[in-house]
């Protein structure tokens, strides 16, 4: 059970590779580390081999971690693009380990504490605008996330290539290779309201990652010192990622959100837009030239951008309710069918 200074925040954010590189072009008179571990698991669907060693490390890692954290726990990943019917695994299975069912993590907090379940643990995505081109129309899509980035009470990051799944730690399936760095130089923090010394690199990792995720000026970056604290996690990290997901709802209705709930609503949302601006996509949505509002019973039309304006770097809300009522598992016709019965 996570105390109230202990928190989970699950987001998306740089390439692994970016990170790494930067760790790896840091001065050693400017960073001392007391561990710096290279984790590597070779799995057998990407090797070809039937026999082979699995080292229990690569693949207890991040419970070792988890279990380590004694304030709050920050993680990066993403998932792959594919078709309609991976998509839909992929969802199910996102959503079952989640919010829904009786095992979920959102669930079994719920059974504990209620709604503060919110308090300790919350998930996020990324998303931006812009031009589709010059002269073309304003569209907004999802920032795709490859990183995996886990970083605890600004002490230890883990950087690599593994998801949290099965398939990246049962030690059968992919190869995966990972970076454990804890930091040996500290610096002066805080942490819930008190001092806290915080390593140099995970710290410095942190609030580059948050700054560009909140949209956060030089002058402000002292504003996310404390991860933990109300002012930081709920008048900042919550309070961005809510305003953005609503300017992004009310200028594109993009898609996931959570007021499509059935296949059925969602079909209905896609054809009401492709027949008021002409085209539309699941992801990539599509502003209208002109955002209209009643004002004083007449109807209004509003550039779209001004709108826009007040988003604040790029976090937004997670959709848990996205297709709630809809049984996403791949059916038997699907090649994705046969791949959870294997490797369940």
């Amino acid at each position: 059970m996570y105390t109230q200074q202990r928190r989970i925040q699950m987001s998306g954010g740089k390439h692994k590779t970016e990170v790494i590189k930067w760790f790896l072009q840091m001065k050693p008179d400017k960073l001392v580390l007391e561990h710096c571990v290279i984790v590597r698991l070779l799995g057998v669907l990407a090797h070809g081999q039937l026999e082979q060693v699995r080292p229990k490390k690569a693949f207890t890692m991040p419970i070792f971690l988890y279990e380590k954290a004694e304030h709050f726990i920050y993680i990066e990943g993403g998932i792959d693009d594919g078709g309609a019917a991976s998509v839909r695994a992929i969802m199910h299975w996102q959503y079952r380990t989640i919010c829904r069912g009786p095992n979920s993590i959102l669930q079994n907090l719920y059974d504990v504490m209620g709604p503060k379940a919110h308090d300790y643990i919350s998930f996020y995505g990324l998303r931006t605008y812009g031009r589709l081109y010059d002269g073309g129309p304003l569209v907004t899509n999802q920032v795709y996330v490859h990183s995996k980035l886990m970083i605890i009470d600004d002490h230890i990051a883990l950087v690599g290539s593994a998801n949290i799944n099965d398939r990246s730690l049962l030690g059968s399936r992919d190869s995966e290779i990972g970076v454990l760095i804890e930091d040996k130089e500290f610096v002066t923090s805080r942490m819930n309201g008190k001092p806290w010394k915080a390593g140099k690199f995970s710290f410095s990792l942190r609030l580059s990652l948050w700054s560009e995720h909140l949209g956060l000026h030089r002058g402000e970056v002292k504003q996310i010192i404390d991860p933990v604290n109300d002012a930081t996690y709920k008048d900042i990290w919550m309070a961005t990622a809510k305003t953005n997901t609503m300017i992004y709802q009310d200028v594109f209705s993009c898609v996931p959100n959570d007021l499509i709930h059935s296949r059925a609503s969602f079909r209905q949302s896609t054809a009401y837009w492709k027949e008021k601006i002409g085209h539309t996509t699941i992801d990539l949505g599509i502003a209208p030239e002109k955002l209209e509002s009643y004002q004083n019973g007449d109807l209004k039309g509003t550039d779209p951008m001004e709108r826009l304006q007040s988003i604040r770097g790029h976090i937004v809300s997670f959709p848990l309710d996205f297709m709630c009522q809809e049984d996403l598992r791949p059916v038997i016709m699907e090649s994705e069918y046969f791949a959870s019965q294997v490797f369940l």
